[in-house]
């Protein structure tokens, strides 16, 4: 089922997403690192988001000297991750929704649809409030808020701060 993290920056969404794509049978590339998007690069370009997402054909656009398959694809087996998925416009959250119940996508200039079976992630600093109401469409967010997980803040946890520490202490002084 789709998850939707809910949590300050910093309280470690991105962490408890990789935990649960690990805990998951949905992890087809392993080693590959797997398919996630900082939705925050589609602001002020959404068609980089939809060739990035969906893939496009050879001239679709200018630019597009050759095919490019999109991550949705890539991910056919596996988790995508959405970071800040607030920040996709609403265009695309309604070309996802087709993607997310299975009934496939169009790459840009496209005419054959491409199905991918894949699980969803999403996380963001916003509210469950602002996300419903207005940043999201309202089709879109009911997809993706299946299960939703409040990550609280470092600081209202300050039990973890200890183990955190020897973690993060640990990765740093690792020879590469």
């Amino acid at each position: 089922v789709p998850v939707l993290l809910l949590g300050e920056r910093g309280s470690g969404k991105t962490t408890l997403a990789n935990y649960l794509r690990a805990e998951s049978p949905f992890q087809k590339l392993k080693g590959e690192g797997w398919p996630s998007v900082v939705c925050g690069q589609f602001r002020t370009t959404p068609q980089l988001a939809r060739s990035e997402l969906f893939g496009h054909v050879k001239g679709a656009f200018s630019g597009a000297e050759k095919q490019r398959i999109g991550l949705l694809e890539k991910a056919d087996g596996d988790t995508v991750f959405f970071d800040e998925i607030a920040d996709i416009d609403r265009d695309t959250q309604r070309l996802l929704i087709a993607a997310l119940e299975g009934r496939g996508f169009y790459p840009l200039g496209g005419e054959q649809a491409v199905r991918s079976q894949f699980r969803v992630i999403c996380a963001t600093n916003r509210t469950l409030e602002e996300l419903a109401t207005t940043l999201l469409d309202r089709d879109f967010f009911d997809r993706i808020n299946s299960v939703v997980i409040q990550v609280p803040a470092l600081r209202d946890c300050t039990a973890d701060i200890p183990l955190a520490w020897r973690a993060v202490l640990s990765q740093a002084t690792q020879i590469a």
